[in-house]
């Protein structure tokens, strides 16, 4: 079966005011969400592109993690179709399959090291 994977901000704000941004994995109308680590005040975040807006001070940052755990999923998702069959693929097995994607590793590849500038 088919799997798309959307981010999204969370609906919640944190004590802080900042929304958590999720991968959803919707497959069969049933969704589960990948936290991605990264939260931004809701007033930055691109809800037509799925993408933290400019203006934001790390922007360029925050989107390159949300693609680069998109383009793991995809691959994971990939690679599952391969060494079984389609039926049996699916979000639980991804979310196993990118359960070792680091988030520090992320940060360190791009030089990242604030979260937010607000606080």
């Amino acid at each position: 079966m088919k799997v798309s994977f959307t981010p999204e901000l969370n609906y919640r704000a944190d004590s802080k005011g900042e929304h958590l941004i999720q991968i959803r994995c919707s497959q069969n109308r049933t969704h589960k969400r990948i936290n991605t680590q990264v939260s931004v005040p809701k007033k930055y975040w691109d809800k037509g592109k799925q993408e933290v807006k400019k203006g934001h001070p790390h922007a360029d940052q925050y989107n390159r993690i949300i693609r680069g755990l998109l383009q793991k999923l995809s691959k994971a998702y990939s690679d599952l179709l391969e060494a079984g069959s389609p039926d049996k693929v699916t979000v639980k097995h991804l979310r196993h399959a990118v359960s070792a994607f680091c988030f520090m590793q992320v940060c360190s590849d791009h030089h990242f090291l604030s979260r937010s500038p607000y606080y």
